[in-house]
């Protein structure tokens, strides 16, 4: 997968996802904190 923050777009395999503002800013959060395990309280305190 691959994100353009700037945008806030996102795609796999060439092929851009069609995904909703919230699901942009929980993929772009746990891309940026790939080495730790996060909580489900932590992502929504996050988003």
């Amino acid at each position: 997968m691959r994100l353009d923050r700037a945008s806030r777009r996102a795609w796999l395999r060439g092929q851009e996802l069609p995904l909703t503002p919230t699901a942009v800013a929980l993929f772009e959060y746990l891309m940026t904190h790939s080495d730790e395990l996060v909580s489900r309280d932590r992502l929504l305190d996050a988003v």
